[in-house]
């Protein structure tokens, strides 16, 4: 059977084509790309500056929000996600805190803006 093999390491998965998408949300304004060929995959938290976005979204800093992987037949899909402005370690952890302790819910997370969370949160921020 396929999945003891697999569970067992006597099973070998080739990935010869890698592909990133990048996508991009700035105060509910969306972009999004793929990409065939990047050097380096940025990982959390990490700033990226996207001039030709500027007219689309609204800015062109970006950073860093959500690294996802897929793989798919022979295929790796990284998925980047981008959020406009700069990265705060603290907001990052406060956020997914307040999620953890049900402060707000994770559709808080997907529906509102920062600020809207933050002043959700109150002096707990």
């Amino acid at each position: 059977m396929i999945y003891d093999r697999l569970f067992h390491h006597e099973f070998q998965m080739d990935f010869y084509d890698t592909e990133v998408h990048i996508c991009i949300e700035h105060f509910k304004r969306y972009a999004s790309f793929k990409c065939s060929n990047l050097n380096y995959i940025p990982r959390i938290g990490e700033n990226i500056i996207l001039n030709f976005l500027q007219a689309k979204v609204g800015t062109s800093y970006f950073y860093v929000e959500d690294v996802r992987h897929e793989f798919v037949e022979k295929k790796q899909i990284i998925f980047l996600m981008l959020k406009g402005g700069f990265y705060n370690s603290y907001w990052y952890y406060r956020k997914h805190k307040a999620i953890e302790l049900r402060e707000i819910s994770v559709m808080d997370e997907l529906n509102l803006y920062d600020l809207q969370i933050k002043a959700k949160l109150g002096r707990n921020y």
